[in-house]
């Protein structure tokens, strides 16, 4: 309990000092602008984005269930305003939606949304120094551990604070965000409670608070090392967290004449609440993530090949979490495009999992059509009782059509060829496919 109090007493004390430092960006900003053109003319950027995918999915390893057909889009139109050189204000509005999903031509979604929308002071105390404050898109490096998730219909932002301190070889941002908030707008008290009693928890939220490093010093090369805190208060369990968890790792790439190195580790620790029957037990976490793989140039193929793996349950760690949750990734862009292995934990039976891969590609930034093939071999990362270990074999096909700059049709057909663990997870063992035709558009 006492090192509960520390812990949220530091973090308001973080809170604070990030206002303070917020509110003084905002005054050295605002009273050192140069006045320069007209305000309310000059500094106008619009953006805009255009993105509609149609789908053919018949998944279920059950060729006696009819595929699904759907259409989702999502449209996004953005502005900005600078004034002066050191304040940038950004809103951008989204819709999203699939295809009929009203039930009526004359119903109403009401899903208009706030895609981003924030403050940003740059240049604050006269240092490379800039403080964003608000709602924003967070994408690290390839977008594993924290990334916007192009392919979801709502793509993930955060709420908070950023700062940000950029060099020209070095980058260093900090993030406090919350992306639930369970107090709301007003927290009701009742007389003769405590703050903890009138609302069943302290301060039941799920924040994420973080640092991430970046240096280039090294000509043709890229290290960034990071670490971020999962905090999960949303529900009241027996004054535990439901969960605390922590990923530090580094990601590193490099480029030697034709051949780019890729090398990625991440471990978790922390505890998570697990409800036992009527009980709940906080166990302790020990997962990692690791990611090896190499790009092969030669123009104007492409031979992308590597290993990723994901840690699954250890049978022999009943009293730790031992399975990896990448739950802030922009997953649909690794283990393979049909999905079966987007959330780790459920896709594989608490397995975890390890993905041999290779993808050739053929064409360069100037090619108008570019086509790839991808071949995944799936293995489960830790064997349980007498489980098989074997996934199988996943054969993806993509096809980009450039239409002119800024915007692209793209298509793409994917198979699963099932080995003896998957057959026992979906029971079904009938050929599936999956298939995809893409629009997007950048304005």
């Amino acid at each position: 309990m006492l090192l509960n109090l520390f812990y949220y007493r530091g973090l308001l004390m973080i809170r604070i000092f990030i206002i303070l430092i917020t509110i003084l960006a905002f005054t050295n900003t605002a009273f050192s602008q140069k006045e320069s053109g007209n305000i309310l003319t000059d500094g106008w950027k619009f953006s805009g984005l255009g993105h509609m995918t149609t789908q053919m999915d018949a998944k279920d390893f059950n060729s006696d269930t009819d595929p699904i057909s759907y259409t989702f889009m999502k449209v996004r139109l953005g502005v900005e305003k600078t004034l002066g050189e050191d304040i940038l204000f950004k809103v951008d509005i989204r819709d999203s939606r699939v295809w009929g999903s009203e039930g009526s031509p004359v119903e109403d979604l009401h899903n208009l949304d706030l895609q981003e929308g924030y403050l940003e002071f740059k240049n604050v105390f006269n240092s490379p120094l800039a403080i964003q404050a608000g709602r924003f898109i967070m994408n690290y490096d390839n977008g594993r551990f924290i990334g916007n998730s192009f392919w979801r219909m709502n793509e993930r932002a955060f709420d908070g604070l950023r700062l940000k301190y950029h060099t020209e070889k070095f980058k260093a941002e900090y993030f406090h965000t919350n992306h639930t908030s369970g107090p709301g707008y007003i927290l009701k008290i009742i007389p003769g409670k405590t703050y903890s009693e009138a609302s069943g928890n302290l301060d039941p939220s799920y924040g994420v608070y973080g640092l991430w490093l970046n240096t280039t010093a090294v000509k043709d090369n890229s290290i960034s090392l990071f670490s971020f805190f999962e905090n999960d208060r949303t529900q009241s369990l027996e004054d535990k967290d439901n969960l605390s968890r922590i990923t530090s790792g580094i990601h590193y790439n490099a480029t030697f004449g034709n051949i780019s190195p890729h090398f990625e580790f991440a471990y978790q620790m922390g505890t998570k609440t697990i409800a036992l029957g009527e009980t709940f037990v906080a166990k302790d976490i020990a997962a990692y993530l690791l990611s090896a793989t190499a790009d092969i140039k030669l123009k104007p193929l492409t031979i992308t090949a590597g290993i990723e793996m994901y840690s699954g349950q250890d049978p022999e760690e009943s009293d730790k979490i031992t399975l990896i949750d990448v739950y802030m990734g922009s997953k649909h862009k690794f283990l393979g495009l049909m999905d079966y292995f987007l959330a780790v934990g459920p896709g594989t039976a608490n397995h975890g999992v390890n993905d041999i891969f290779a993808t050739f590609k053929y064409g360069t930034k100037k090619s108008k059509w570019i086509p790839s093939i991808t071949f995944h071999h799936f293995m489960a990362n830790s064997s349980m009782d007498d489980d098989p270990t074997d996934f199988g074999q996943e054969i993806d096909l993509q096809l980009v059509y450039k239409i002119t700059k800024g915007a692209k049709l793209v298509g793409g057909a994917a198979t699963f060829l099932q080995g003896d663990l998957m057959k026992k997870i979906w029971v079904n063992e009938d050929m599936p496919y999956w298939a995809f035709l893409m629009t997007v558009v950048n304005l």
